[in-house]
């Protein structure tokens, strides 16, 4: 039996894509782009896999066919995912740089300028000096942003995709919001979320759901662990959706009981920050001046609360795979360089932490527009009580 392809976008929108790929490659005077990284694979040929510590390579010359490397295993899902024709496959046991080394000499780039991925998990140091080794020929230039600037502004189609994703990450939010209560362990929560992402629709996500409870509420990137939840405890959770790779990151706090003095003054800074980020977010605005001007509001929560935060005032999400949905080397910090433009996408992660004692957060994600930006995720943005 065939195995039925089914793209997650229509053909043009790759189509576009690759071209738009093909011109940087051009402007840059490279023969060919050559690209390890799964998410910057998938976002120009469509190709999908949860083997993500796997290799792969995708040619992209500046002009014919693309061709994809990947272990012989994978091809049910090239045919199945990808509009890619033209893909070589190595056996299990099989060095997979000698079948990329070979697929570069057969179509002629051994000797050519060839772009490069140097900054990527996706392919180690060992693998990279092989791969020179085997092409000493070949001219390797350091092309690691390309795609990836390429994936920052989203599509009509990617913005629809976006869209869909927060609706799940909305309704899994509210599940897990509706089970926090006294003596819930924050496993309890997390099933929640689940369950209900997963009911509404996402595909495997790119990061399960956070629950962070009580203590661990303090300590970034903690999750759940079998934690009961107590009067004045706070929760810190952190979930998305997926629709064809796809998230829309939200997060949200609660408290069990009454709210402590310090729970409040860090809402009322978070609550303040979000605010003034979000309305500053127009095209033509200066990462770095947000981020700039957005310091003094969540200062006000106090020493003790900022010893943790991580002075990220946003950062682009979109296409992802595990453990990621990041898509973009483009954050809002006072470091950063550039200006907002239309069709960029962002969460922004404001959260605060007390180690060992506290954590509130809240988040959105949002799609820069003409004029500003449109909030794509809707749960009621404030401290929640259970």
């Amino acid at each position: 039996m065939s195995i039925e392809r089914a793209l997650s976008f229509p053909a043009e929108e790759y189509e576009d894509r690759v071209a738009r790929a093909k011109k940087e490659i051009s402007k840059r005077g490279l023969d060919a782009l050559l690209i390890h990284d799964l998410p910057n694979i998938c976002y120009l040929c469509g190709y999908e896999s949860w083997n993500t510590h796997g290799y792969y390579a995708l040619l992209v010359p500046r002009q014919g066919p693309l061709c994809l490397v990947l272990w012989r295993s994978e091809q049910g899902n090239a045919k199945l995912t990808s509009w890619v024709e033209d893909y070589e496959t190595f056996p299990t046991g099989v060095d997979p740089i000698d079948t990329t080394i070979g697929m570069l000499r057969k179509r002629g780039f051994d000797r050519r300028r060839v772009g490069m991925e140097l900054v990527t998990s996706y392919l180690t140091p060992g693998a990279y000096q092989r791969l020179i080794r085997g092409l000493p020929g070949m001219e390797a230039v350091d092309c690691s942003g390309l795609v990836p600037r390429l994936r920052l502004l989203k599509s009509r189609r990617e913005q629809e995709v976006i869209r869909r994703a927060a609706r799940m990450t909305d309704a899994g939010m509210r599940a897990a919001l509706k089970t926090i209560g006294e003596g819930v362990s924050d496993q309890e929560i997390a099933a929640a979320a689940s369950q209900t992402l997963l009911a509404e629709g996402s595909e495997y996500m790119c990061i399960q759901p956070v629950v962070c409870a009580g203590t661990l509420a303090g300590v970034p990137h903690a999750n759940h662990r079998g934690v009961r939840m107590k009067k004045g405890d706070t929760v810190l959770l952190e979930l998305s959706g997926c629709v064809h790779r796809y998230s829309a990151p939200l997060m949200r706090s609660a408290v069990v009981g009454d709210v402590p003095e310090k729970v409040r003054r860090m809402e009322d800074a978070i609550s303040n920050t979000l605010r003034h980020v979000m309305d500053a977010m127009r095209p033509g605005a200066e990462l770095a001046e947000i981020a700039r001007t957005a310091e003094p509001l969540i200062a006000q929560a106090g020493e003790d609360a900022m010893a943790l935060f991580h002075h990220t005032y946003a950062y682009s999400v979109g296409l992802g795979f595990m453990p990621n949905w990041a898509d973009a080397p483009v954050t809002i910090t006072e470091r950063s360089e550039g200006v907002l433009e239309p069709g960029m996408v962002f969460h922004l992660p404001i959260s605060l932490r007390v180690p060992g004692q506290y954590g509130v957060a809240l988040s959105e994600t949002v799609i820069v527009t003409e004029d500003g930006c449109e909030a794509v995720t809707h749960v009621e943005r404030k401290l929640h009580r259970a």
